[in-house]
């Protein structure tokens, strides 16, 4: 997977279909946020909500991605660290910064 999104970096067609799939993703994450918050779903709280939460997560895919050492030798390791890195992502778009 690593590979996959590193190659968004230097290949358009492939940059173009990575942020699709944020793009489609993003209006589920807004309808299930209005949902769980008892609002409209036009409400503009949980879509900008669900952009922040959007932008988060794909930040947070590529920075591990591009920042994997030598590709994924340690399955387990990775999937931590990715773990961890959007845990962080997550927190800093909850607005913790500290």
């Amino acid at each position: 997977m690593g590979a996959l999104v590193r190659l968004t970096r230097t290949e358009p067609a492939l940059r173009a279909v990575w942020l699709q799939s944020y793009d489609e993703a993003e209006p589920a994450f807004a309808r299930a946020l209005a949902d769980r918050a008892g609002l409209p779903p036009g409400d503009l709280r949980p879509a900008l909500q669900a952009a922040m939460l959007n932008a988060a997560l794909r930040a947070a895919v590529e920075h591990h991605a591009w920042h994997l050492e030598g590709g994924a030798a340690d399955a387990d390791a990775s999937e931590r660290e990715l773990a961890r890195v959007m845990r962080e992502a997550l927190r800093v778009a909850a607005g913790r910064l500290a």
